[in-house]
């Protein structure tokens, strides 16, 4: 009972402590509720974006329960569409006793048209009455296709086409009303049409490159079944399957590394809370000691003492953590549609991770409770005298052994942990080793600060101030320092992570063509209008001709196309190489794309982005090759084959004399090499019939532009034309966003985190700033000290967290498996810098009114 009372005297001496300092009690609070509602944003964020496998599963079967395909497809089987719909439905029901519903869905790619543009996309002919589909797509308006002459059409086609509900599109040379607008939740920008299944086989069934039926795959959804005794059933007849738990791996496949990155941040997020709440709580009890000193002259005992600190921190958790966490479900309510359309996805609602969520709620609590218990430590130990009247001293000589023997101790731990995360290549880990070098770096800091008090003597009297007082209370100076370091390595972390992934998505990326650029392959000449019609659509300045050379005996198939030798084709004629694995090796852009381009030389200047050099010119007009890349020329020449390289009976009829081009590059969809006409004939080359046309402007063309292109194509071309708009990497431009986010978030929490800092110090300074006030100091001069105050914590702060990732970065880069990204390296210093300007407005701006030194006493 006597505990009890005790305790509800330490709650209501808390609360009255807490009313009684609003300023530093809102500022507390703020501590602990920031990080705790962006942790809890994150988490919720993240848990909504990662699908479960049982809607990856829904969005490739619906309700169905297996996936079997048509065995070697259509062409494997011979049969016309409609002849192979009936008879596979007939095997499967023969193989699978008892299936209650075989759904046939036919997919295949398709041309979507709407006057005079066109959508290169994929159409798939299901029934859409029927509750087997039910999931596998989000109605946006109107129904899916019930009868033939349908057609719904994704959001995206829709968009491009500028088609709505009862407009008429042709898919394929089929003219359908349109009856629905659709989404694929996971993509909204796909490309595709949902036909009824009739409508896909008579598609299927039209020759031509659209509806070829060797394009076409016929597949059955299968419910009613138990899934594993049917896919053995069908499987032993040779029939490809698909159950729910593969598409499901699948989704986990697609997801990653996102799990493992999550709680990688959940780690980083949980320590800078930590160190917040420390390093507030740290402020507090020197703050606190007049407090501590009337209780200990009343008789409390120094466990007494402590509590009613420790209550204090009891006290702003329970507010705190209610505050924050409702804050992030907020805000994660009204971001999530929007998070998820920036995505290209459609999140229907909010997913909460219990684990994570019940992890902030023991943070918000214990963690506030912990820090104020640690930080009263000495300050509830002092005698009344000293207490009341003098500063605790941090440079006495066992209070500096002590401070160096942590910082040592925490330095060898950091090390430890930063070998083991490098060598073990975890990102858990490296999370960890991160938090612990942030702590080891605090304690540097705590070690350093009082040396810094040197350098005020030449210093200007901003800095001055700022540094004897972190001098004179170092431990103060250390949390709110460690604070402000701990937020710039979380966010540096995730900017290196970005960074390192642009880095790799980069390096992975094969640009079909220079950026911006259209590649339009046909399999005859375009008339001459047309190609200048589609150049002027897609803004192109300039367009090069590339016809295909052959051998003389060839006979017109893509198997006689002349290649010319490069790693590459070495690479693809060892059959004991892997091709890919061995084009790395080799440091050869991987392509398959090796044929011996035919360009007349005023031409050139559009492939290579740059007229002909003299040299280059008299050397290409006078029959010479022109190489993209010097691993494609061996001593002044070129090897060519007079067979596909994959086919693996090429001779090697000679070579040709050949120069490399300055400044060029390889593309994977464009030749490397390249023949005047009159070079081929000397050479005795023929022209392939196919023909490929480059074509280069100012930018890159809008979707629009390069639909209506598309248009023209096809309809010139009887539908066997293929046009591409190298738009540059999607994933290179999706993580960039993530790297400038995150710089933006650097920047707000940092500027957060320095005015905390400052408000929370702002007692301690109070009596430094009444004396001021009494001399006659103006107060602009005190709002210049605190905005000083202010930038010199802010710069502390930056510079621990820079040498905190200096040393975590190659731990991190090795257990995420990039590189190292300049890019990232120059936007972290740079925000950092912005950082420190914004702490020191927000100084400026927040500075304290100073105290009267004069009471009058009633």
């Amino acid at each position: 009972m006597r505990g009890l009372r005790v305790f509800r005297l330490a709650l209501r001496i808390a609360g009255r402590s807490l009313r009684r300092t609003p300023r530093r009690t809102v500022l507390l609070t703020a501590f602990i509720a920031v990080p705790l509602a962006l942790a809890t944003l994150v988490s919720t964020l993240t848990s909504t974006a990662v699908p479960s496998g049982d809607e990856f599963a829904t969005r490739g079967l619906g309700v169905a329960v297996l996936r079997a395909e048509l065995p070697g497809g259509l062409a494997g089987q011979a049969l016309p569409p409609a002849e192979a719909l009936r008879r596979g439905a007939e095997t499967i029901r023969g193989l699978v006793p008892g299936v209650r519903d075989v759904e046939p869905v036919v997919s295949q790619d398709s041309r979507l048209v709407k006057g005079e543009r066109e959508v290169a996309g994929s159409s798939f002919g299901l029934d859409g009455t029927s509750p087997v589909h039910e999931g596998r797509f989000t109605i946006e308006s109107g129904s899916l296709a019930k009868t033939d002459g349908e057609a719904a059409l994704s959001a995206a086609v829709a968009r491009r086409l500028s088609a709505g509900i009862g407009s008429t599109v042709t898919v394929d040379g089929r003219e359908l009303t349109v009856t629905g607008i659709v989404l694929d939740r996971a993509d909204t920008t796909r490309a595709f049409a949902l036909l009824t299944v009739p409508t896909a086989i008579a598609i299927a069934a039209q020759p031509g490159a659209g509806g070829d039926p060797r394009q076409a795959t016929i597949a059955w959804h299968l419910t009613g079944v138990d899934a594993r005794a049917a896919r053995q059933a069908l499987q032993g007849a040779g029939w490809r399957t698909l159950t729910r738990d593969d598409f499901a791996g699948k989704g986990s496949d697609q997801i990653g590394e996102l799990p493992t990155l999550t709680l990688g941040l959940t780690l980083l997020t949980l320590a800078l809370a930590t160190l917040l709440v420390g390093a507030g709580f740290a402020v507090a009890a020197s703050s606190s000691r007049r407090e501590i000193g009337l209780l200990a002259v009343s008789g409390a005992s120094p466990a007494q003492r402590r509590l009613v600190l420790t209550c204090n921190g009891f006290v702003l958790g329970v507010v705190a953590t209610a505050l924050g966490m409702g804050a992030g479900v907020g805000a994660a309510a009204l971001a999530y549609p929007r998070v998820g359309r920036s995505l290209d996805q459609v999140w229907t609602q909010l997913r909460f991770d219990g684990t994570m969520l019940t992890l902030f709620v023991l943070l918000g609590l214990a963690g506030p409770v912990l820090a104020a218990w640690l930080a009263g430590r000495q300050t509830a130990t002092m005698d009344p005298w000293t207490a009341l009247h003098e500063r605790p001293s941090a440079t006495g000589l066992r209070a500096v052994r002590r401070t160096r023997r942590w910082t040592s101790i925490a330095w060898c731990a950091a090390l430890v942990l930063l070998g083991l995360a490098t060598l073990s290549a975890s990102l858990a880990l490296t999370a960890l080793a991160a938090f612990v070098t942030v702590v080891a770096a605090a304690a540097l800091i705590r070690v350093a600060v009082p040396r810094l008090a040197r350098w005020a003597a030449v210093a200007r009297p901003g800095m001055r101030v700022a540094l004897r007082s972190h001098a004179a209370a170092p431990g103060r100076g250390a949390a709110l320092i460690a604070a402000i370091g701990a937020v710039v390595t979380v966010a540096g972390l995730v900017m290196l992570g970005a960074g390192g992934l642009t880095e790799r998505s980069a390096a992975g990326y094969r640009p079909a063509a220079p950026d911006g650029a259209t590649v339009v392959d046909t399999h005859d000449t375009l008339p001459r209008t047309t190609v200048t019609d589609m150049a002027r659509r897609l803004g192109a300045t300039g367009v090069a001709r590339i016809n295909l050379a052959m051998p003389a005996d060839g006979n017109g198939t893509d198997t006689y196309l002349l290649a010319v030798d490069s790693p590459a084709v070495a690479c693809y004629r060892d059959p004991r190489q892997d091709p890919r694995a061995c084009i790395q090796r080799a440091g050869f852009p991987d392509t398959n794309f090796w044929y011996l381009g035919i360009v007349e030389p005023d031409q050139m200047a559009v492939v290579l982005g740059r007229p002909l050099t003299d040299a280059e010119s008299a050397a290409y007009r006078q029959g010479s090759v022109l190489a993209l890349s010097g691993q494609v020329v061996d001593g002044g020449t070129v090897r060519t084959w007079d067979r596909d390289p994959r086919a693996g009976d090429g001779r090697q009829p000679g070579s040709l004399a050949a120069v490399v081009a300055a400044d060029a590059k390889v593309y994977s969809e464009v030749p490397y090499a390249y023949i005047s006409p009159e070079g081929a004939r000397a050479a005795g080359f023929k022209q392939h019939p196919q023909v490929q046309y480059l074509m280069r402007g100012v930018g890159r063309p809008s979707e629009a532009a390069e639909d209506a292109a598309r248009g023209l194509l096809s309809a010139d071309s009887g539908g066997y034309g293929r046009l591409y708009v190298e738009r540059g990497n999607p994933g290179t431009r999706q993580l960039g966003t993530v790297l400038m986010t995150c710089a933006t978030i650097l920047l707000g929490l940092a500027a957060v985190v320095s005015v905390l800092a400052v408000g929370l110090a702002g007692g301690e300074l109070a009596p430094e700033f009444a004396t001021l006030a009494a001399v006659g100091a103006t107060a602009r001069f005190r709002r210049a000290l605190t905005a000083a105050y202010s930038a010199v914590t802010a710069s502390l702060g930056v510079v621990l967290g820079v040498l905190a990732l200096v040393a975590i970065s190659p731990a991190q880069t090795r257990a995420m498996g990039v590189p190292t990204s300049p890019l990232a390296w120059l936007l972290l210093l740079g925000t950092g810098g912005v950082a420190v300007l914004i702490a020191a407005v927000g100084g400026w701006v927040t500075s304290p009114r100073p105290v009267s030194l004069v009471r009058r006493i009633d």
